[in-house]
């Protein structure tokens, strides 16, 4: 496994999610309860949500569109693991219906296959209080 992550993540000016070592306002998102699962909403923008987008030449990656609760792509569960960051805060792996969301430095943020958790990358998750 890598030295981990950036330390935020971030809304690309194109739409994709990628990471990024400066908290900025496009770092901010909030899980919304969506039954058993969550959707992420940016806080940036009214209605767009964090959704999984399939390439055809590379895995799939992270995306904003707009906030469907029934979009199987936009639903994640969010899994304590036993590790933390270097700050000391609980680290999750991130799991969508496709894979787990994952860094590495090949392909940047992603979707990985679903079978290989091994290599799930764990993320901490900041509380900024209510939304």
């Amino acid at each position: 496994m890598e030295s981990g992550p950036p330390a935020y993540l971030v809304v690309g000016a194109d739409g994709k999610v990628v990471g990024n070592v400066r908290l900025t306002e496009r770092s901010v998102f909030v899980p919304v309860p969506a039954g058993a699962r969550h959707q992420i909403r940016t806080a940036f923008a009214d209605n767009s949500c964090v959704g999984v987008r399939r390439n055809a030449g590379g895995p799939p990656t992270l995306v904003v569109a707009v906030c469907a609760p029934e979009a199987e792509g936009q639903l994640f569960r969010f899994v304590q693991t036993d590790e933390r960051d270097s700050e000391g805060r609980r680290t999750y792996r991130i799991e969508s219906t496709s894979g787990p969301v994952t860094f590495d430095s090949l392909n940047g943020l992603h979707v990985q296959d679903p079978d290989n958790t091994a290599r799930a990358t764990g993320f901490a998750v900041i509380d900024r209080g209510p939304a």
